[in-house]
């Protein structure tokens, strides 16, 4: 089975509407609530960019076994 790494660095311009839209998506699920959105992504005006990132990154989605997903800040 061929094995690939995918490599992106991004750089959030706007993390107001990064988080509207990962909350978009969140708020999308069953079940999930405002308070859901704020613990999962943290508040608006001070966003979990990370969490955002994974959320609409989402390698789950794909058809394949991700071994390993990571979503952290750059140093610098």
């Amino acid at each position: 089975m061929p094995s690939f790494r995918i490599t992106i660095d991004v750089d959030v311009d706007d993390p107001g509407s990064l988080w509207a839209m990962a909350g978009t998506r969140l708020i999308a699920h069953p079940g999930m609530t405002g308070d859901d959105l704020v613990d999962t992504l943290g508040p608006r005006e001070d966003p979990d960019l990370a969490s955002c990132l994974t959320l609409l990154i989402d390698p789950t989605r794909l058809p394949a076994s991700v071994r390993h997903f990571d979503c952290a800040p750059l140093a610098g």
